[in-house]
């Protein structure tokens, strides 16, 4: 910068305003910096101009937009930019807020997402823990075989028409658990629900992790109150994804 810095005019707002810009973005070069510590050291104004873009950059990582504009107005009133003339104030003040604006992508909240991206983010089928498919095998599968086959293969379609009918006959509970499964990938999350719930009373080993997907199957439909009561009893009970369902706790909130 080749301005002297210790006059105060709209050029130097403006280089003052870069400075400290790449300041809060950890973009100083050495000599940048150099002039940045002299500045601090030598320079009052400077140093309140410095503190209020810090007070204003911590104030806009609040997930809250009137506390920010609440906290704006009283950095304005009564921090050290009161002591300023009125016309490097209104400068400040102008270049705070272009500043946040245009460090938004830095500093402000990502926008809350939908509870459809929650869901496609976090959702997936359990995988295959009963029958595993082996590759290559040349001889005649059995239903149950071919049914894990299809779930892995993605054909779910098929896989809940074998597992149907595999229930019907053993009544073992796991085919509860991934047809619902399959039913959730299928976007028929509301036949999965009274599945799950059936599931979670038996006492199959995966009925632990049936919470999480009735979660899940809720999420799809954009049910947020029943999202978050199955989130909270995997919180509670240490189940399946407990951290998981936590973090997504907070950003349902």
């Amino acid at each position: 910068m080749s301005k002297n810095l210790t006059e105060i005019d709209d050029g130097l707002a403006m280089d003052r305003q870069e400075l400290v810009e790449k300041y809060l973005q950890n973009q100083l070069s050495e000599e940048e910096r150099v002039l940045f510590d002299r500045l601090l050291e030598e320079d009052e104004e400077f140093r309140s101009e410095v503190q209020f873009m810090e007070d204003i950059q911590a104030v806009s990582q609040q997930e809250d937009e009137r506390i920010f504009r609440e906290q704006l107005l009283i950095f304005e009133k009564e921090s050290n930019v009161r002591r300023m003339s009125g016309r490097y104030v209104k400068l400040l003040l102008a270049a705070s807020i272009a500043l946040v604006v245009s460090l938004g992508y830095v500093f402000w909240p990502k926008p809350q997402e939908s509870m459809e991206q929650i869901f496609v983010e976090h959702f997936e089928p359990y995988r295959n823990v009963i029958q595993p498919v082996v590759r290559g095998e040349e001889q005649q599968k059995s239903e149950k075989q071919l049914a894990f086959q299809y779930y892995e293969q993605g054909k779910y379609d098929k896989a809940i028409v074998l597992f149907d009918k595999l229930y019907s006959t053993s009544k073992e509970p796991y085919y509860l658990f991934y047809k619902a499964n399959a039913l959730i990938q299928l976007n028929r999350a509301k036949e999965a629900i009274p599945l799950l719930e059936a599931h979670l009373k038996t006492k199959d080993t995966l009925a632990e992790k049936s919470p999480w997907y009735l979660a899940m199957a809720y999420l799809k439909i954009n049910d947020k109150n029943n999202t978050k009561k199955w989130l909270q009893q995997v919180v509670e009970q240490n189940r399946y994804k407990a951290q998981t369902a936590q973090k997504l706790l907070r950003s349902l909130n």
